[in-house]
């Protein structure tokens, strides 16, 4: 019984996954609204029963859509700040790791990002808690790196978060897989730049 239970869950994931990944490419060529559950059934080859088995509605794959990487950075920030170091040293990890999921996850942040102002609550409300954690993150290694010494005091820890997000996250925009750079080079130019403008200086 618990074998029949778990190769149900098992196959119910699958599924999940195959609409994902087709609601990712049709979201990503024509947009959420231009998009029917029909068509997204039809593409995954399945039938409309199944696809409301497993998913309430249309808006919750747009929930899932950001929750496959949200959640892959949060679990990837909690085991790099666990990790111990300096805070300069999480800080760059942390850029690493989120230049990272842009580049694994790339149509599913260009089409969260596109969408977001789709999203119905209670979806909205979950995307954005975890977002939160996940900027709350990069606050207080900041502010850690204040304190320490590392970094100048005349900053804004939120400030230079925010800073952060928008300079990695625009990447979506421009990045291309088989470009001269890769995650790690963008990163790091990234981060030669950014750190050089937190680094404290002359007392400061």
């Amino acid at each position: 019984m618990r074998a029949i239970a778990n190769e149900e869950r098992a196959n119910g994931a699958s599924l999940v996954d195959r609409f994902l990944e087709v609601a990712v490419e049709l979201f990503g060529r024509r947009g959420y609204t231009g998009v029917s559950v029909e068509e997204i059934v039809e593409a995954a080859g399945v039938t409309k029963g199944a696809f409301y088995y497993y998913l309430e509605s249309k808006a919750e794959l747009l929930y899932r859509i950001h929750d496959r990487f949200i959640s892959v950075e949060l679990a990837e920030g909690e085991r790099i700040l666990a990790g111990g170091g300096s805070a300069s040293e999480r800080l760059a990890r942390l850029v690493r790791s989120l230049v990272r999921s842009i580049h694994d996850y790339l149509p599913y942040v260009t089409v969260f990002f596109h969408e977001l102002h789709h999203l119905e609550e209670p979806y909205l409300s979950r995307i954005r808690e975890k977002r939160d954690r996940y900027e709350r993150m990069f606050v207080e290694t900041v502010a850690a790196g204040v304190r320490a010494g590392e970094f100048r005091d005349d900053v804004e820890p939120r400030l230079v978060a925010l800073a952060l997000f928008g300079m990695c996250n625009w990447a979506y925009r421009w990045y291309r897989p088989d470009g001269p750079l890769g995650p790690e080079e963008i990163a790091d130019r990234f981060l030669r730049l950014f750190m050089e403008g937190l680094a404290r200086r002359d007392g400061r």
